[in-house]
């Protein structure tokens, strides 16, 4: 498993993108299938209801009929042609005609269902996605439901004494013959009719419902084999998670724990021992850290004799501030330059370690010394003078400058409140006393100790300010 650490986590990526992507595609192929099934489930009610309509319209005009023969009412007679001309598109068709409409009365039918522009019940049909076949039934449904509306005008002109002459046109005037009229409505030829109308609405029904069930199913099935394909991408997806764990675990985390515990084991200066690592960039990291520790191990004598930097605070120690500085004074003496040195300490530092504990209390000059050298300049010299006192030597500045560069930093470090672990907040300050090159102070030591005067009378007036000497 000597594969890179960053091929294997592109490749990782390059393959979950990709079940990703196929994931989302199977779930908008899901969605579609789904709409397909609504549009399916939709358009077969639809169909059914206007088969149902054509039905019922036929059922409608055989109780008007039947019921103007019995009772001589005109207003039935009205209710039948009307019947016929909604259904054909002569009359405006009501608002959901298809439910109950003619087994209400007025005015609650009007109420329920006003009326729209009329429309025919065939282009009604015509509109929806039936098969051939199944509009065939449909139409020849209603041919013979045309058919038979000739034998119930027969009925309805025999109430009136009109009947059908040698060329089938209705001239010949005799008495009216109700009984005539109800005899061809209840006949064997007008329940013959009747089924002549609805055998061919049982068939489209059996065939719209083969259809709908046989689409309905291979929806279905379509809808199986995606959700099978989307369980086998998360099973995969699964797996890949597990190897990508594995992988991390093997080529990341024990690394970083054997390295860890090297580095451990430095700290204590204990002896390590070389461990084998994969050929990745972890190993090549490992064996980067051995090669720098052994050259550590050899130079680190030499380091020690050159150390310059105050182990605490990383600025400075006192012994490089005396070998810098004397170089510094020589030039200046030299070039006739102005330097000014600014030593302070930590107002009331002691009252600090007592309460916090010398932990804190190195934190706080960590802190003092980050806030401190944050604004000073390039060539201004920084160093830890002992404990908690520090001193700055101040490069082409004279007394006046020094004395407002003291000042700023005491403002500085005073409105910068120290903060430990968010729980301890200690506001701190500075006092300093400042000094610059000049006779009597004419070397390091006496500039020292001309500024150190006045630190010890800033400390004597209340602290927190600067006292140039």
């Amino acid at each position: 498993m000597n594969i890179t650490i960053k091929k294997f986590f592109i490749l990782s990526a390059l393959l979950l993108l990709s079940i990703y992507a196929i994931l989302i595609f199977y779930i908008i192929e899901l969605d579609k299938i789904n709409a397909s099934l609504q549009s399916l489930q939709n358009s077969s009610f639809k169909m059914s209801q206007k088969a149902d309509e054509l039905r019922q319209s036929s059922d409608d005009l055989t109780r008007f009929a039947r019921t103007y023969v019995i009772t001589a009412d005109p207003l039935y007679k009205t209710q039948y042609f009307t019947i016929l001309d909604i259904r054909n598109g002569k009359a405006k068709r009501p608002f959901e005609y298809e439910g109950i409409y003619w087994d209400l009365l007025e005015p609650k039918r009007s109420q329920l269902h006003p009326q729209n522009d009329p429309i025919s019940l065939e282009v009604e049909m015509k509109l929806l996605p039936y098969t051939e076949y199944e509009f065939s039934r449909l139409k020849e449904a209603e041919n013979q439901s045309n058919k038979l509306v000739n034998l119930e005008v027969q009925a309805f002109n025999a109430m009136i004494g009109l009947y059908i002459d040698d060329k089938g046109n209705y001239t010949l005037h005799k008495e009216a013959n109700q009984d005539l009229a109800i005899s061809l409505l209840h006949s064997e030829q007008y329940h013959l009719a009747k089924q002549s109308i609805m055998l061919p609405i049982n068939y489209f029904l059996s065939s719209l419902s083969k259809r709908i069930t046989q689409d309905t199913q291979e929806l279905q099935e379509k809808t199986r084999q995606l959700f099978k394909k989307i369980f086998a991408l998360i099973a995969l997806d699964f797996f890949l998670f597990l190897l990508t764990m594995y992988v991390i675990s093997k080529k990341v985390l024990s690394p970083i724990s054997k390295i860890t515990t090297m580095i451990t084991k430095i700290k204590q200066k204990k002896e390590i021992y070389k461990s084998k690592f994969y050929k990745d960039e972890i190993g090549f990291m490992a064996e980067e850290f051995y090669t720098m520790h052994e050259r550590i191990q050899d130079d680190h004598k030499k380091l020690q004799d050159l150390a310059n930097i105050d182990e605490l605070t990383g600025i400075y120690n006192r012994r490089f501030f005396f070998d810098v500085s004397n170089k510094i004074l020589k030039s200046a003496y030299r070039n006739d330059q102005k330097v000014s040195l600014l030593i302070f300490d930590i107002d009331n530092f002691k009252s600090i370690n007592d309460s916090y504990g010398h932990q804190i209390g190195d934190s706080v000059l960590q802190h003092l010394v980050g806030t401190i050298s944050a604004r000073l300049r390039q060539g201004d010299v920084f160093a830890r003078y002992g404990g908690d006192e520090f001193v700055i030597l101040l490069q082409d500045t004279n007394l006046e400058v020094a004395f407002e560069i003291s000042k700023s930093l005491c403002k500085t470090v005073k409105d910068k409140v120290f903060a430990y672990d968010k729980l301890v907040h200690i506001p701190i300050s500075i006092s300093a006393g400042v000094s610059e090159y000049r006779h009597p102070y004419t070397d390091l030591k006496s500039l020292i100790k001309s500024a150190d005067i006045g630190l010890h009378q800033a400390k004597r007036e209340g602290r927190n300010r600067v006292v140039q000497n």
